[in-house]
């Protein structure tokens, strides 16, 4: 009977991670967010999120990744908050090199296209120049075969020209300043699709464990049971997800990246399935996942200080936003609370 429970569990955990996860772009792609109502309710989501993520890097990763690493004497006690350390750091130094190449690919190429703007420019200027010098000649040899008649215009051409030039300087130098814009906006928008493919990573090696652990499980109820909280967990952490993954902007790649993350718990509990059945290593398991969870503990906080709670916060002091991150980070909380009663 165990076997079908996890079974079970395999078609739950997939199809509630891909509701919740999809759940935040259908909203946002339908919402008016220029709309002060809309960027309130984004707002809310988005403190939310943060104290989500938070509540899950201190109360669920790093009580974990501490336990599986402590269970063998050989491994230092220290070494769960240096990889979590470790795992900050990464995110760090990713989002700089990134942000840096970025930057000066940006630049290499403004200076390209401000070079190809001159040089059309020096070219009519040359050409124009040209033009007015024969039309000058031509009016001289004109003056004195029929007259001064066209003796002034030949004074008055070339300050209209090098008024038509500053137009045209200004004009390219207008179109270079948006390019550049354009190109700074569509840094941001690749730094910020990495980010959240980043944090699908993490968050992936972390419900793979998760999905393991019903795996290994030997009785119908304990199934039941931690299919119960880790549902709950899942839910909150997919919605969370889903409002980083809106970087994404195509609704096709949002929904492939929500589908390859709803099944990597599935897949955990397929593992855990063949690990109970055939046996494993379960020294080495503990140690890859004591390690791979406390990196993934950096990334989470790195992600709630520096992505989601430095946008919502930095600006004005808002304590309403405040009490929605606490109010994510309760829920995390509560969600611990019931499965510590229910082991």
């Amino acid at each position: 009977m165990a076997y079908i429970a996890k079974f079970a569990s395999i078609i739950i955990l997939f199809v509630i991670t891909f509701m919740f996860g999809v759940a935040p772009s259908i909203v946002l792609k339908y919402l008016d967010r220029s709309s002060a109502r809309s960027k309130f309710y984004l707002g809310v989501l988005n403190s939310i999120a943060g104290g989500i993520f938070f509540g899950t890097a201190i109360l669920h990763l790093l009580p974990e990744s501490i336990e599986q690493l402590q269970m063998y004497p050989m491994v230092s006690h220290s070494l769960a908050y240096t990889l979590v350390g470790v795992g900050f750091f990464l995110m760090l130094i990713t989002e700089h090199v990134i942000g840096l190449y970025h930057s000066l690919h940006s630049h290499s190429s403004g200076y390209e296209n401000l070079e190809g703007s001159e040089k059309p420019l020096q070219t009519i200027t040359k050409d124009k120049n040209s033009l007015t010098s024969m039309q000058m000649t031509s009016n001289q040899s004109s003056s004195d075969t029929y007259g001064s008649v066209f003796e002034k215009e030949p004074e008055q051409q070339p300050d209209t020209l090098t008024a038509a030039n500053k137009d045209r300087d200004l004009t390219d130098t207008k179109h270079v300043d948006c390019q550049k814009e354009k190109e700074m906006e569509d840094d941001c928008d690749r730094i910020s699709r990495l980010k959240a493919f980043i944090v699908l990573v993490a968050l992936s090696v972390h419900m793979v464990f998760e999905g393991l652990a019903i795996g290994l499980q030997k009785t119908e109820s304990e199934v039941w049971t931690l299919l119960g909280v880790i549902s709950i967990h899942k839910c909150m952490v997919a919605f969370s997800l889903g409002l980083q993954l809106w970087t994404f902007r195509q609704m096709r790649n949002i929904l492939l990246a929500t589908a390859g993350f709803s099944l990597v718990a599935p897949i955990g509990v397929g593992i855990g399935i063949a690990v109970s059945e055939f046996g494993g290593n379960g020294k080495a398991r503990g140690i890859a996942s004591g390690v791979l969870q406390s990196l993934t503990t950096g990334t989470f906080l790195y992600i709630t200080f520096f992505e989601i709670l430095q946008k919502e916060l930095c600006h004005k002091y808002d304590l309403v936003k405040v009490f929605w991150s606490i109010l994510g980070f309760v829920l995390v909380m509560g969600v611990n609370l019931i499965s510590e009663d229910s082991m």
